[in-house]
């Protein structure tokens, strides 16, 4: 529950939202539906990657820190997760039996490389083209020669 009331805090404040992909695997599955029923199926991907959208997608993620597109936090759990990505048979990926001990447990805690999941799913909805955006128009009414006033027109101080 505490995923899905940060979660929903931040889409609360995320009004220019245009895409997310969260990991729908195991527990994150509940948690992708409920966000997709929140803000819209059109802005969530409920990603559960494979090989091919590993290999689709690390090359990009990878090149990005090449050309300085990303920027970390000086954290040794992300660090250490970004760590975990391997080439496995020709993907990069993190292999199944692999874990770290984290720091943002008390007493630690098994990670299995989440920063870099949430980092590399945050850096693909980046790359989806921006979809339409909902609006209401307030009618047609066009501003006068009354806001020369205001923008140094015709009778304003700039004129």
């Amino acid at each position: 529950d505490q995923q899905k009331q940060a979660l929903f805090f931040v889409l609360d404040y995320l009004r220019r939202l245009q895409h997310m992909i969260l990991d729908a695997n195991g527990n994150g599955m509940v948690l992708a539906q409920e966000a997709r029923q929140k803000v819209g199926a059109t802005r969530v991907t409920e990603l559960m990657p494979n090989d091919a959208w590993h290999r689709e997608h690390t090359p990009k993620f990878e090149a990005a820190f090449i050309d300085r597109s990303i920027l970390l936090p000086m954290d040794v759990d992300v660090r250490d997760d970004l760590g975990l990505l391997e080439n496995v048979d020709g993907v990069g990926k993190i292999p199944r039996n692999m874990r770290t001990e984290g720091t943002d447990v008390a007493g630690g805690g098994k990670r299995h490389g989440d920063a870099a999941v949430g980092l590399m799913n945050f850096y693909a909805a980046t790359l989806v083209p921006a979809g339409p955006i909902e609006f209401q128009a307030l009618g047609n009414t066009r501003p006068g020669n009354a806001m020369g006033d205001f923008i140094g027109g015709a009778g304003g101080r700039g004129g």
